[in-house]
This record gives C-alpha cells, sequence and structure tokens, in this order.
C-alpha cells in the first residue's frame, strides 16, 4: 500500500486517475468561486473540525443528519458532495439527494450500505477509499487469529475469576502455530497482506477468491473450489467485498466442511458468515474458536448467540483504525470528492459508480 498516512509521512502520492464523468462544476459557496460544498454524514468524521480546518478556501465541510429522506434533502441543498461512512443510503434516501449533488464518496472500502444501482439511475458518480487501512485490518485479522489459536479470551477470564484449581478451563485443544493450514477467502489487498503476515508463521496459506481469476500471492497455493478450502483448514479468514456473490459465503453447510477444531476470523462484512450457525458449531465444540469484526447487525444485538459462544474474540467494526488510518480516511475522502469535482480526478480513491451529473 502507498503510504500517504498522516503530516510528515514522507510517502509517494499515487498518479491522479481521470474519472469518467467528472468535470468542474459550478456549485461553490457564494461569493467564493473556487469553495465547494461537501456534505459529510453526522458521525463520520474522526475529527470534523480539523478536516474542515484542512480544507479552509478550497471546500466547505458541512456536518449533517442524514437519517431521512427529508433530512438528507435539506442537508444537500446547495452542495455539490456528499461523504459518508457507515451510515446507509438506501434508494430512498438517493433519490432524495437534491438534484445539484454530483458525488458521493465512501469513507472506507465496502460500498454495500449505499444502494449503487440507485445512484447510477441518479447520475452520482461513487468512489470509496480502498487502501486507507489495509495494513491495519490486516493486522486485526492476524492479531484475532493468534488471539483464538492461544486461547487469550478464555485464559484471561479463568485468571480474573479466581485461577481456580478446580476449574474446568482447558488449553486443549491448541496446535501449534506452525503446523496450523490457514485458508484465506478473497485475496484483494487486505487478503494479500494477510498471506504475506501467514506465510512465515504457518505451515501453509491457501487461497480462494469468489471474485478474481488468476494465481494467488508468493508463498501460497490457490484453490479453484471453496469446499477444498474448508476441508484442508485449520483456519479460515473471510476477506471479500460483501456481493451477491459473497453473501452467505460461509453458511452452516460450509462451516461444517470445517475440521473439527477450526477456527473462523472475520475482518470482512458482517452477511458473509451464517452466526447463528457459527455460534452453535462452537457451542458443540466442532468449530474451535472465532474472532470476529464485524456482523450481520451492528451494534451486535443483545441476543447474539455470538456473546455467549466459547472462545469467541469480538470487536465493534475497528479493524481498519489507527490513529495514521484515520487521518487518512478523512482527509482522502473529503479531498478526493473536492479534487473530483474541480478536477475530474481522484488521487487516492477509486470510482465504483461513474455518474453523469
Amino acid at each position: 500500500m502507498t503510504d500517504n498516512g498522516g503530516p510528515g509521512s514522507g510517502g509517494s502520492v499515487p498518479d491522479l486517475a481521470t474519472v469518467p464523468g467528472g468535470a468542474p462544476g459550478p456549485d461553490t459557496v457564494p461569493g467564493n468561486s473556487d469553495t465547494c460544498v461537501i456534505v459529510v454524514a453526522e458521525g463520520a468524521l474522526h475529527a470534523p473540525d480539523t478536516v474542515a480546518a484542512h480544507f479552509r478556501g478550497q471546500a466547505s465541510v458541512r456536518v449533517a443528519d442524514i437519517s431521512t429522506a427529508d433530512r438528507i434533502k435539506a442537508a444537500t441543498t446547495g452542495a455539490s458532495g456528499l461523504v459518508v461512512a457507515l451510515q446507509r443510503l438506501p434508494g430512498e434516501l438517493v433519490e432524495a439527494i437534491d438534484p445539484g449533488l454530483r458525488v458521493i464518496g465512501r469513507m472506507g472500502i465496502g460500498t454495500d450500505t449505499v444502494d449503487l444501482a440507485a445512484a447510477a439511475a441518479c447520475g452520482l458518480t461513487v468512489f470509496n477509499e480502498p487502501t486507507y487501512g489495509v495494513p491495519e485490518v490486516a493486522n486485526h485479522a492476524l492479531a484475532m487469529l493468534l488471539a483464538v489459536n492461544r486461547k487469550l479470551v478464555p485464559a484471561d477470564h479463568h485468571v480474573r475469576q479466581g485461577w481456580h484449581l478446580g476449574s474446568t478451563f482447558s488449553l486443549a485443544p491448541m496446535p501449534p502455530l506452525d503446523e496450523m493450514t490457514v485458508g484465506i477467502v478473497g485475496c484483494g489487498r487486505i487478503g494479500t497482506a494477510v498471506a504475506a503476515l501467514l506465510a512465515p508463521m504457518v505451515a501453509q496459506v491457501l487461497v480462494y477468491d469468489p471474485l478474481r481469476d488468476g494465481g494467488g500471492p508468493p508463498g501460497t497455493e490457490r484453490l479453484d473450489h471453496l469446499d477444498d478450502l474448508l476441508a484442508r483448514s485449520d483456519a479460515v479468514t473471510v476477506h471479500a467485498p460483501l456481493t451477491p456473490q459473497t453473501r452467505g459465503i460461509l453458511g452452516r453447510r460450509e462451516l461444517s466442511l470445517l475440521p473439527r477444531g477450526a477456527l473462523v476470523i472475520n475482518v470482512s462484512r458482517g452477511g458473509q458468515v451464517d452466526e447463528q450457525a457459527l455460534a452453535e458449531l462452537l457451542a458443540t465444540g466442532h468449530l474451535g474458536g472465532a474472532g470476529l469484526d464485524t456482523f450481520a447487525t451492528e451494534p451486535l444485538p443483545a441476543d447474539s448467540p455470538l456473546l455467549v459462544a466459547p472462545n469467541t474474540l469480538l470487536s465493534p467494526h475497528c479493524a481498519g483504525y489507527s490513529e495514521r488510518a484515520a487521518w487518512r480516511l478523512d482527509i482522502w475522502t473529503v479531498g478526493d470528492a473536492v479534487g473530483w469535482l474541480r478536477t475530474g480526478r481522484l488521487r487516492h480513491g477509486a470510482v465504483v459508480v461513474a455518474g453523469t451529473r
């Protein structure tokens, strides 16, 4: 990943990519022909005041509630760009956006929270930021795998509960890491980064990608069928985007193909793993543990069976976070919205929908 991390990073800047549909537009702040208005969903930016100050003179950054059709219509009136994080933009909200708005920036990698078909029908350009947190997400996946393999969560509970000699806490089964085969589902930027971290630590890395053809990263074995990967993997980690092809990719049948005691890691997207089946297979002992950063419903409901599943490590969709990554995500996304409106180009992001506005 190109290092464009925060102030003084010293990293190289990727070449500008021309975006179809992008061109300087008329949307400006009255009295300042060089300043556009960018609406940012409430709660999206990590440091809204810092971002507003950073772009002063280039853009007016307006934080707003966009949770209903009436609110998003009012918020986007007179604006030319909209930036969202995990806030959902279903069709009814996209269609309510002011006709003068031209571009939507998604802070992050996944775009399943935005109705892309509705955006395309409305002529809106949509882009995401697929490279902002690759090392962070890969490191989080590895940290979860190591913690679950070493049973650090139940071990911690055992100590805090008094370290009783009569406790039922057991370390076994715990295969040595260097004898494990780890399967990676999805081999884009993050899956490739995870493979590079794992290769010197485990016996074998297998990869399967439901969306990409071709070989796997160096030091891995690519398989053409998910079932084959699952049958051979002592642990599986998911790094695919949520699409119609990947929704439910690890259902009850697939999870049952894993060897007894296998581990499941998901820092990609909720909706890809059957959470009920996962919890049941953990409870029966067929699966040995799980580490999850994303869930089908977020926040995780209080009655989720995952909350009581054994040897399960949960985190609140934070795998992409570090102070530097948060800075990148704020500045890159707003900056790309401004850049696209001015020049029709993105410096860091990637176009998902090329609009016509």
